[in-house]
């Protein structure tokens, strides 16, 4: 009911959560530009060291993009309300934690290995005989990102990126394609993803902090065909996921 309640709330106001989002971005970035007039230029000799460690927490908004196949379209040209009918991916929270590994390439670019686990419970909502009923697909994804990183030039204690990569990922406790189970949609277990995102690097005393929003497409085709109406409702289902990362290095 609280998951519910929560999806729900953020469709209705996804706009100002991202309006937010950004406002807090700005507002911080501001907040750590006015602070170094004051105290300084932090962690002066970061760049220098060719390694970096650390963690990173993060909130996502995830779904699966679908193409549905002839079968639920010619369910949908039935005039009659009887058996399965319409069917609408849903976007729903998860989080993701892991580690931080970055290598200096250089005064503008390093690449980062991001290894974590991500916890998902993507939803589609089906219509029937009238009634709304929801296949939920949970997922605990281990991650494994390999990305690029582009640095504005540092200004004090403040500094742009972009970022852009790959990560293959596999499901600890999905499904397996020779696992039968009844009237249940099921996606296989290995996925692959494109990333790509912005963020900002605010230096502090001790450490560096920087808020981060990715997007992340699955390419492969993930769903798991079995004979049942669910599963037949659809030809491919792949993932879409918007995370806003806070990383520790």
């Amino acid at each position: 009911m609280a998951v519910t309640y929560l999806r729900n709330m953020f469709n209705l106001h996804r706009y100002k959560v991202v309006f937010c989002f950004f406002f807090l971005l700005f507002s911080t970035t501001a907040f750590a530009q006015k602070e170094q007039k004051i105290f300084g230029k932090n962690l002066p000799n970061y760049d220098n060291r060719k390694m970096h460690y650390g963690f990173y927490l993060g909130a996502t908004a995830s779904r699966f993009n679908v193409e549905y196949s002839d079968e639920y379209v010619q369910r949908l040209q039935v005039a009659d309300s009887s058996g399965l009918r319409a069917a609408n991916p849903k976007i729903t929270p998860g989080f993701t934690l892991g580690f931080v590994l970055s290598r200096q390439l250089g005064d503008f670019f390093t690449i980062r290995f991001l290894p974590g686990v991500g916890f998902y419970n993507r939803q589609v909502e089906f219509e029937d005989n009238g009634e709304l009923v929801n296949q939920e697909v949970p997922s605990t994804t281990v991650h494994l990102p390999f990305l690029f990183k582009y640095m504005s030039k540092r200004r004090q204690n403040t500094r742009m990126y972009f970022v852009a990569g790959a990560t293959p990922g596999i499901d600890i406790g999905g499904s397996k394609r020779d696992e039968r189970i009844d009237n249940k949609l099921r996606v296989d277990k290995n996925n692959f993803q494109i990333e790509y995102g912005v963020g900002v690097d605010l230096f502090y005393p001790f450490f560096k902090f920087a808020p981060e929003l990715r997007v992340a497409h699955g390419v492969p085709n993930i769903l798991i065909t079995d004979d049942n109406a669910y599963s037949r409702s659809f030809q491919n289902l792949r993932t879409t996921t918007v995370t806003l990362y806070l990383n520790f290095e």
